[in-house]
């Protein structure tokens, strides 16, 4: 058994005894330490085999790790629940409340006995609710959560960041540019443009595009 094999075990191990109590659900958030944008919540139930030995507290993994497991677990969860609430809202309501809220959503979308929570108390859930602080770096649910929400988060920024650059170069085309990638946004705004000159803006898109992406928070 490798080292991640084993982590990945403890981590399930950790959930076992709520197990016995019936379907358990992990819960967590992207979006609270940053000053700007959305708050992401998921909530997921994991089978408990096969082990995926890369889940982990979405902070200990890189970017195209945490994109590859992100992967991995929507093969095989036996649901996955996102909860999302945007900027306005959240100061409206404040963060905790917002969080909260978004949890619920995320909730609202999949049936579960027990909700193991990272950190977050008094959600009024239809099931039994665990709040646990650091919950992402000791229970495999709430780990495979904090994948699912910082993922969903992330790829929401990007297509946001990247449709206001693109609106900066095209005003009032970008609406309908669908953003995946910065290399997919060249190529669409390539097919859109025509003659050296708009290639070029194109080009200077997909720099803005991953200059974001690498500075974001």
């Amino acid at each position: 058994m490798t080292k991640r094999e084993e982590h990945a075990r403890q981590l399930m191990e950790f959930d076992q005894p709520y197990r016995i109590l019936g379907a358990v659900a992990g819960m967590d958030e992207a979006g609270r330490g940053p000053l700007a944008g959305k708050v992401v919540t998921a909530c997921v139930i994991m089978p408990e085999e096969p082990l995926l030995p890369w889940i982990d507290d979405s902070k200990k993994l890189s970017e195209s790790r945490r994109e590859r497991v992100y992967d991995e677990i929507m093969t095989y969860a036996l649901a996955v629940g996102i909860g999302e609430i945007d900027a306005e809202e959240i100061d409206r309501i404040n963060i905790l409340e917002a969080t909260k809220k978004a949890m619920r959503l995320a909730a609202g979308k999949v049936k579960a006995d027990i909700y193991l929570i990272d950190a977050v108390t008094g959600l009024g859930l239809a099931g039994k609710e665990i709040p646990l602080i650091k919950g992402d770096a000791q229970s495999y649910s709430i780990a495979a959560a904090s994948i699912i929400a910082k993922v969903t988060r992330d790829r929401i920024e990007l297509l946001h960041g990247g449709l206001a650059v693109l609106d900066a170069i095209f005003p009032g085309k970008a609406c309908g540019i669908v953003v995946d990638a910065p290399e997919q946004a060249k190529a669409r705004v390539d097919r859109q443009a025509e003659g050296g000159e708009a290639r070029q803006r194109a080009v200077e898109a997909q720099q803005a595009l991953r200059d974001r992406k690498s500075t974001r928070l």
